[in-house]
């Protein structure tokens, strides 16, 4: 960089130089505008490259030396006077002059002032200056710009964090990984955001897995109270939380061992409560009911997920329960002579056929022990 300064800086001596070896302007006619003790007529040419030569000879040596006998010499009046010590201060009557109001125009000591139009004024020891359509760009022990790869962003999966979200997540993480798996960090990773956030909005897996039954509980539709329907009425709200908690892997033990406390939850068991009391039944054998009732559903939920939960195929669990009949069916009667007679019914239904048989089994059992429990309190 500073070689090319210092080219510079000697073209523009150069240029002065060629400047003061021209011949001075010619005089006017008027003699009154003739300068003191000059002659009257032009010096002829002769005389007039005989001194610009003597002059040029002498200037690199004596840049200021300039003789006031000299015709050439520049008037101190005159705009066009330059400083010997400044070469950028050429005349203006000279068309390689640099404007000052140019914005091209370089200060020799500042070489942040280089013009960026101007490809060869970029140093050659600078590589961040080299255009890259430049062919100095291709230089030995120059390295130009690698090509950047432009990747296109994954759409992120970031949702606004609340407490709908929340759960709606754990939810998906349950049916994904079960209980087991059911951790604040991996319902954070699903919601795309860290777990410390999920604890503004609940305080951990327990309430999170009370929130996540109150929600599958809140989806399952209560009838208006008929008093001449609330054994079918009370049966069917069992049923859709069976099917509910049984589409959900895992979802049933988050009902297990908890006393209904979450809004949805509170709602349902007040609205069965009210169905078994327009039936008759005792206020012991309802509390007693209830309790009995939800576990019964929770119970049969998850049981009868658990295969589906093991990895087995749609082919290997057929072909595990056509095993087992052919098990019980080879069982010796002598020795199993009761199950032998109802070996017929114990194979060959499905789940749900089974859960229905209970339900009816423990509503018919409620109705028999409230019936019994009033006929003593005569």
């Amino acid at each position: 960089m500073f070689g090319t300064l210092f080219v510079k800086r000697t073209e523009l001596y150069n240029a002065f130089v060629s400047a003061s070896s021209q011949p001075s302007r010619q005089p006017s006619d008027d003699p009154s505008r003739q300068p003191s003790g000059a002659p009257s007529q032009r010096p002829s040419d002769d005389a007039s490259l005989q001194a610009a030569d003597d002059l040029a000879q002498r200037a690199p040596a004596e840049p200021s030396g300039l003789s006031p006998d000299d015709p050439s010499e520049l008037s101190p009046d005159d705009p066009s006077q330059l400083s010997p010590d400044d070469p950028s201060e050429l005349s203006p009557d000279d068309p390689s002059q640099l404007s000052p109001d140019d914005p091209s125009q370089l200060s020799p000591d500042d070489p942040s002032e280089l013009s960026p139009d101007d490809p060869s004024e970029l140093s050659p020891d600078d590589p961040s200056e080299l255009s890259p359509d430049d062919p100095a760009a291709a230089e030995p022990g120059v390295i130009p710009s690698p090509p950047r790869l432009h990747r296109r962003r994954r759409p992120s999966r970031r949702t606004a964090l609340t407490l709908d979200a929340i759960v709606a997540a754990a939810i998906e993480t349950l049916d994904e990984a079960g209980v087991a798996g059911l951790t604040m960090r991996r319902v954070a990773d699903r919601l795309g955001t860290g777990a410390a956030s999920l604890y503004a909005h609940v305080s951990g897996r327990d309430e999170l897995l009370e929130l996540v039954f109150d929600e599958l509980v809140g989806q399952v539709p209560l009838p208006d109270p008929d008093p001449d329907r609330w054994r079918e009425q009370l049966r069917q709200v069992l049923l859709d939380l069976y099917r509910i908690l049984n589409a959900h892997a895992d979802a049933a033990l988050a009902g297990m061992g908890r006393v209904a406390t979450s809004p949805r939850a509170l709602d349902a068991t007040e609205r069965m409560v009210l169905l078994m009391s327009l039936g008759g039944l005792t206020e012991r054998v309802i509390a007693f009911g209830i309790d009995q009732l939800g576990l019964f559903v929770c119970a049969t939920a998850f049981e009868d997920g658990i295969l589906e939960r093991s990895g087995m195929s749609p082919a290997d669990e057929a072909r595990y329960w056509a095993d087992l009949h052919m098990f019980l069916n080879n069982l010796p009667p002598d020795r199993f002579p009761a199950m032998a007679r109802v070996r017929p019914h114990m194979v060959g239904h499905g789940d749900l056929e089974r859960f229905e048989f209970g339900l009816d089994a423990m509503l018919a059992g409620l109705e028999a022990l409230s019936d019994a429990e009033r006929s003593a309190a005569r």
